[in-house]
């Protein structure tokens, strides 16, 4: 599985199993450690606040049962700096012409892109 994370949110991975007894779900990170101070497991999930760049990577979900048994999965990371912040689109459309435009503009920084 891969997930796409915006830089400096926060990521939820869950990770279920079932079983007799019921699996105990751990997390693991390929090649590395898991991000300290930011990172815990909740209930079978991995939570990582303030996710950044060096946080990506493959991230390995394990269910054990019984101590002996284990199943991994594996979710791949990629942070990108993904835009913020509300997008106000405006379409208008010539219909004898047959013709359309679109704009959208972000009001942050005052861009303004035409189509």
């Amino acid at each position: 599985m891969v997930v796409v994370a915006r830089l400096g949110d926060t990521l939820t991975l869950n990770c279920r199993a079932t079983g007799d007894p019921q699996p105990v779900i751990s997390w693991k990170r390929q090649g590395s450690q898991l991000p300290i101070g930011r990172s815990q497991q909740i209930n079978g999930a991995l939570v990582i606040r303030s996710i950044a760049k060096e946080d990506t990577g493959n991230y390995v979900c394990v269910a054990t049962s019984a101590g002996v048994f284990g199943v991994e999965t594996i979710a791949d990371i990629n942070v990108k700096d993904l835009p913020r912040g509300r997008l106000i689109l405006k379409a208008l459309v010539n219909a004898k012409k047959k013709k359309s435009f679109c704009s959208w503009k972000k009001r942050k920084n005052k861009r303004h892109v035409n189509y």
